[in-house]
């Protein structure tokens, strides 16, 4: 009975950061389209400092389970009380969501353990600079709060292992084609 659709991501980093960091990630997503949920996520990146596959799933806790190289396997769950989007169901939402100059949307996403709420502005259609070349883009505009489950800010961990200050929300800045497809153009 679920309609269910696979998203995939792959990502290397530019020309300049890979003279700094060799790094190769590949992501795949499975989302319940009945509501636009995940249902699992695994990423796997190859990096010299850390290779690691891992898988997180979505139903009834959030689980989140690393396997390393040498074959030791890390394991975490967290119990949250809001529907979550991962990295790939997010872009997927902004990319299917209808969406006007003005309009505000909140939602919460989980990245590994990390709980998020972003809060994003729709903006107008600007003209950016991609790569070398000038193109139209719709800018999405907000904030991402690392928050904890009660959904308050998440607290900084001092150098000595004790709770700091709230975590400072996270400037974002999205650029998506202006047409149906919606491909994003720029992130900062």
């Amino acid at each position: 009975g679920r309609r269910l659709i696979k998203l995939r991501a792959g990502g290397e980093p530019g020309p300049f950061i890979a003279l700094l960091v060799r790094r190769r990630e590949e992501v795949i997503t499975l989302v319940d389209l009945e509501g636009l949920r995940p249902v699992e996520y695994w990423s796997d990146r190859e990096a010299p400092d850390n290779t690691r596959q891992v898988t997180t799933r979505f139903s009834p806790a959030v689980s989140h389970e690393i396997r390393w190289p040498d074959g030791k396997t890390t394991r975490r769950e967290r119990r949250l009380r809001w529907p979550m989007l991962d990295p790939l169901t997010t872009v997927f939402y902004l990319r299917s969501a209808p969406l006007r100059a003005g309009q505000r949307l909140r939602f919460f996403s989980f990245n590994g353990m990390n709980l998020y709420r972003i809060e994003i502005t729709i903006g107008e259609v600007e003209r950016i600079v991609v790569g070398k070349e000038r193109r139209d883009g719709l800018h999405l505009e907000g904030l991402a709060q690392q928050i904890r489950e009660d959904g308050r800010p998440a607290q900084a961990i001092r150098d000595d292992g004790r709770p700091g200050a709230d975590e400072a929300p996270r400037r974002i800045h999205v650029w998506l084609s202006p047409d149906a497809t919606r491909l994003p153009l720029l992130l900062a």
